[in-house]
């Protein structure tokens, strides 16, 4: 079979790691909903490997067996302001390493080659400072998943998907409406409850770091959004005693592996303090879902944190289906300095 040996992207045909990645999400396809499939699916696997190329942060291992491609890892390095969006979801000054960033031939044994690529490059991470390494791995593939925890990586999120046509059973008799995407009463709520859930999400167990810094981009994102056709916010009770809201945007949080031509994103769902457990999530999901469905919108999809003892049930519940995981190593800052004894 030969050795394993790293290479660079530059070193190796665009086309070859495509293959490689179309192989991967072919094995993995027919159990993952909304997957592409067949030549959709080969020109995104192109272009978004042409893409890792092209992108100056992106660090990329190769791996390669003989004069085979077997492995690609590319981490894109997470260099945005606090005050950024992008902060909500990914540590400043780490790595991120996308749904597509990570792939591996069938018959290379995970622990071996997700070690020797990820060992090239987090040395290199290390170096300049970068402690926080996330990785989007799609479900389905336990030894995979297995080798990488083995690396010392654990949950951080979920992505899940359902169909918009499932029915939602929802008891509540509280009233949810559609809002009006210029209702600046609506929207200081939707701020509110924002809030609510980021701080919720900062305390035990998820431990999501949140300091308020980005919330005027995010507000100034959502309502951006809110004022085009392909969004839209549902708020539970009234604006002045508000119970609960779910924003629906297009999905830019989902990988384009998947297939988002008919598909939203459920950007926050959030149940006012006291009302989880009393239905008022199920009301706004039912309504959104039926908003979506009569706009043929056949897919939404969503993340929640894999802690979130109170969000996974009700989203699983609720006909979510898991499709990929998040996961995330913090190096030790010790590793900065603590570097080895010459006695």
């Amino acid at each position: 079979m030969g050795s394993l040996k790293i290479c660079s992207l530059a070193d190796v045909k665009l086309d070859e790691i495509a293959a490689l990645l179309y192989e991967q999400r072919l094995r993995l396809g027919p159990l993952t909903p909304a997957a592409q499939q067949g030549d959709a699916l080969r020109t995104v696997c192109l272009e978004l490997v042409t893409g890792l190329a092209a992108n100056r942060r992106c660090d990329t291992a190769v791996l390669v067996q003989g004069k085979r491609v077997v492995g690609l890892l590319a981490g894109e390095r997470q260099l945005h302001a606090p005050e950024k969006l992008e902060s909500l979801y990914q540590e400043q000054r780490s790595v991120q390493v996308p749904l597509h960033g990570f792939a591996l031939a069938e018959d290379i044994e995970p622990f071996a080659g997700v070690a020797a690529m990820y060992g090239h490059l987090s040395g290199r991470w290390l170096e300049d400072g970068l402690m926080t390494h996330t990785l989007d791995l799609a479900i389905g593939d336990r030894a995979v998943t297995d080798a990488w925890v083995a690396m010392g990586f654990g949950g951080k999120s979920v992505c899940v998907l359902r169909e918009t046509r499932l029915p939602v059973e929802s008891n509540s008799s509280v009233a949810t409406r559609l809002v009006d995407p210029f209702d600046e009463q609506a929207a200081a709520v939707a701020d509110q409850m924002h809030r609510q859930l980021s701080n919720w999400q900062a305390g035990s167990p998820m431990f999501w770091p949140y300091n308020g810094e980005p919330d005027a981009d995010y507000s100034r994102l959502r309502n951006e959004l809110l004022a085009g056709d392909d969004a839209a916010m549902f708020l539970a009770g009234d604006s002045d005693s508000a119970k609960g809201v779910v924003v629906l945007i297009p999905p830019f949080f989902i990988s384009r592996l998947f297939d988002t031509s008919s598909m939203l994103y459920l950007w926050e769902g959030v149940s006012a303090a006291g009302q989880r457990g009393e239905g008022t999530g199920s009301a706004l999901l039912a309504q959104a879902m039926a908003w979506a469905h009569g706009r043929g919108v056949r897919w939404c999809a969503l993340h929640f944190a894999s802690a979130n003892s109170m969000g996974a049930p009700f989203w699983t519940g609720h006909g979510f289906v898991p499709v990929a995981d998040t996961l995330k190593r913090v190096l030790d800052p010790a590793c900065a300095w603590a570097r080895g004894s010459e006695s």
